[in-house]
């Protein structure tokens, strides 16, 4: 669900300390060539990227931080925030537990000192998935938490679904190691991307979602 963007700002304004969190506005191809942000940040607002994969989709955490990591370059690049905590640390503070119980992303935002947490869920993340076929797709749920409040976008327990495919690779699924690690990495790095993206307005052409 997207809220039209003056909705959002009326909320915001009966926040205390206004709003660190979103000005959702509706996705759609604008004009010839152009897609528009899925939403937009506050770009004054401290931000983080929380890669989180409870359901261990890829074998390596270095692939989690490489996939934040790609999104953060991208949206520093782009000017879409003007301050980023680096992914990495998220991976630190979820590592922990407080009271007996893993931290939160709203206390792993708390954590690593920020004011919004991007948090890409995992649900998907293969080279092929009937290991006969090189056909690598990943997908992701996104959901944007304003760390102070707990106001979220999409707000309550929707996510915004992300998928990327590379399309039919030459050859079979990698077999051997040094080719699924290349390919992972690359797949990681398409995410990364598409994360970013969701952020921007930017040309048809540069999309990685098709």
């Amino acid at each position: 669900m997207i809220f039209a963007g003056a909705g959002l700002l009326g909320a915001c304004a009966l926040l205390v300390a206004g709003c660190n969190i979103v000005t959702p506005v509706a996705y759609a191809i604008h004009g010839p060539g152009r897609v528009k942000a899925k939403t937009k940040l506050n770009a004054e607002a401290t931000t983080v990227i929380f890669i989180d994969d409870p359901a261990n989709k890829v074998a390596q955490r270095s692939l989690r931080a490489q996939i934040g990591q790609r999104a953060q370059e991208v949206m520093l690049a782009k000017k879409v925030v003007v301050d980023m905590i680096d992914t990495r640390a998220t991976l630190t503070a979820s590592a922990k537990e407080r009271h007996g119980k893993m931290l939160s992303t709203q206390e792993i935002g708390e954590a690593v000192g920020a004011d919004v947490v991007i948090w890409g869920l995992l649900t998907e993340f293969t080279l092929s998935a009937d290991g006969v076929t090189n056909l690598p797709v990943a997908s992701m749920q996104v959901k944007v938490m304003d760390v102070a409040t707990g106001e979220t976008w999409p707000p309550d327990d929707d996510f915004y679904p992300l998928t990327v495919r590379m399309g039919q690779q030459p050859g079979f699924a990698p077999n051997a190691t040094s080719d699924r690690l290349r390919g992972e990495a690359a797949l990681a790095d398409r995410l990364g991307v598409a994360l970013a993206q969701m952020f921007y307005n930017h040309d048809v052409t540069e999309s990685v979602v098709r």
